[in-house]
């Protein structure tokens, strides 16, 4: 299956850029859906205060998880996917710096595998 025109996908939109980076989308027309670890416990602070929190969609995505990467980029089926997720804490970066690179290779491994297991033909 092709990937829907004029639609995105952010990893980590509850961060302070993904919030930024789906404002941008958003206002340039796109279908913009945006992930979090945890949507229910994320409060989207970002979007919510930039006014476009009802105009994303938002879904739980685990990055190290491959069943969970596959099924939200199967349900979204993006054109364009933006990883911005990643452990964003300087201190526990430095505290567990093995988990940090580990947590961010293999999220970006999974995105990329999911990809290809799909036949997603999206710009990531």
């Amino acid at each position: 299956m092709k990937p829907r025109h004029g639609s995105a996908l952010i990893l980590g939109a509850s961060g302070q850029d993904g919030a930024y980076l789906a404002e941008l989308l958003v206002r340039r027309g796109l279908d913009v859906h945006g992930t979090s670890r945890d949507k229910e416990v994320s409060g989207y602070f970002g979007l919510r205060r930039l006014g476009i929190y009802d105009r994303v969609t938002v879904h739980s995505v685990v990055l190290s998880d491959f069943r969970s990467v596959v099924t939200v980029l199967n349900d979204v089926r993006p054109a364009l996917i933006f990883n911005l997720a990643a452990q964003s804490s300087v201190g526990l970066s430095f505290e567990q710096p093995v988990g940090t690179i580990d947590s961010i290779m293999h999220g970006t491994i999974n995105v990329m595998e999911a990809m290809r297991f799909l036949a997603l033909d999206a710009k990531f």
